[in-house]
């Protein structure tokens, strides 16, 4: 789930988006909870709910949006 999140963000093509990671990297975000009492409390839970939101988001436009920048949803539903 890593890879596909640092992918994601490559993919956007945003000026810094390559020291964000390296930051990230640097820091518990891939292995931290999401919550201390509530969803996404366990290892990697922070991880796989921003991924979670990412992919419903990405649902949600597809299902009521004709055009939008993929790589705004990526960093909006990634980066909450």
């Amino acid at each position: 789930m890593k890879d596909k999140f640092i992918e994601l963000l490559l993919s956007t093509k945003r000026d810094g988006i390559e020291s964000l990671i390296e930051h990230l990297k640097n820091t518990d975000f891939f292995t931290a909870p999401a919550s201390t009492q509530y969803h996404g409390a366990y290892e990697g839970g922070l991880l796989e709910h921003s991924m979670t939101v990412y992919e419903n988001l990405t649902t949600i436009a597809d299902a009521f949006l004709t055009e939008y920048d993929p790589g705004s949803l990526i960093l909006l539903g990634l980066l909450h």
